[in-house]
Formats: structure tokens, C-alpha cells, sequence
């Protein structure tokens, strides 16, 4: 569906509820994921979703720059996981012995259309930092730019490149021993 971002970004200032439907539409897998990416708990990026939607209607008036809606969006649900991670004393699992609920692979598959390699990949992702998982998902999932990472994280994009490429490699060390499956 080819949309403009900017009046239905404006359209949503002026309270049309059509265009806030259709925003919500549009960016509603992209925030999921980036949540869930950061956290690793199916219902917890669900909430983090609608709370991401509910504060950007709610500040849409500081938002000077529609044309900046996507990343502005993505910082908000970036903003939401971090501080449910402060909170959190135990959210995601730390090492191989403590795997995500069999249930909740089963709903990540089915939100992400995955399959065993997917799994494989997130369990490797949840094993990393937050900073990390977000800047793999950006630019990998979601194919943001450089320079629009480096919006959403708050760093210059020559730090989102080092940052990528030691993610990269800790990504790649948590992958080892998987490389024949995932290559199949």
C-alpha cells in the first residue's frame, strides 16, 4: 500500500482518526519487532507497541518534522523497551540453559512468518546486548540507512558502523556451531 507519510502524519494533528488508524497500520509491525528484538517477551512488545502509538499521538504536536515520523516512531518504541529493561530484574534468557517458553518461540514464529532458522537466529540475538539487538534489527530487518540509525540510537553514524560490525561479530560467535543448518 503506497501511502503519504506526511499528511497522514499531519492529517493525525489535526485528530483524524482515519490517518492515525492507517499510521498505525502501516508502522505497527515495524514497532513490534523493534520491541521485540529489545525484550524478548511476545506480550511485553505487544504492550510496548500500543504504548509506543499511544504517546506519539499524544506529543504529535512537538514533532516538527513529519518527514522524520518513522524515526521519530522507532525512538519512541526504542525509549518504551529500554526503560522496561531498567525495570525488569530478569526478562530475557542470559545463557543456553535458560531457553524462551516453547509457546513463545511457537507465537514469535508466527508473527515473524519464521521458521527453525529464525529461531535459532532470535535465541542468538536475545544473548546480546539491547543495543545490539536494536542496531541488528534495524539495519538488517528493517533496512533502515546508516544515518537513520543513527537518529534513532542518538549516535553519529561512524559509531552506528562500529557499533554494527562489533555486533556483528558477537552475533556470528553466538551463531557458531549453527552455520550448517542456517546455511541449508
Amino acid at each position: 500500500m503506497v501511502f503519504d507519510l506526511v499528511e497522514l502524519v499531519n492529517k493525525s494533528k489535526n485528530g483524524d482518526e482515519d490517518a492515525m488508524a492507517a499510521i498505525v497500520t502501516n508502522f505497527k509491525q515495524l514497532i513490534f519487532t523493534i520491541a521485540y528484538r529489545l525484550i524478548g517477551d511476545y506480550d511485553m512488545s505487544m504492550d510496548i507497541c500500543q504504548e509506543t502509538f499511544i504517546k506519539a499521538f499524544q506529543n504529535l504536536d512537538k514533532l516538527k518534522n513529519p518527514e522524520k515520523f518513522k524515526t521519530w516512531l522507532c525512538s519512541i518504541a526504542r525509549n518504551l523497551a529500554y526503560d522496561r529493561l531498567r525495570e525488569a530484574t530478569k526478562i530475557l534468557p542470559t545463557n543456553s540453559e535458560q531457553n524462551p517458553n516453547p509457546q513463545e518461540l511457537h507465537m514469535v514464529e508466527d508473527v515473524v512468518t519464521g521458521s527453525r532458522k529464525r529461531v535459532i537466529i532470535q535465541n542468538a540475538l536475545n544473548k546480546l546486548e539491547p543495543r545490539d539487538r536494536l542496531l541488528l534489527t534495524l539495519y538488517y530487518y528493517q533496512n533502515f540507512s546508516i544515518k537513520e540509525i543513527a537518529e534513532i540510537v542518538g549516535i553519529t553514524p561512524e559509531n552506528v558502523k562500529v557499533s554494527l560490525s562489533r555486533a556483528r561479530i558477537k552475533l556470528r560467535k553466538e551463531l557458531q556451531g549453527y552455520e550448517e543448518e542456517l546455511l541449508s
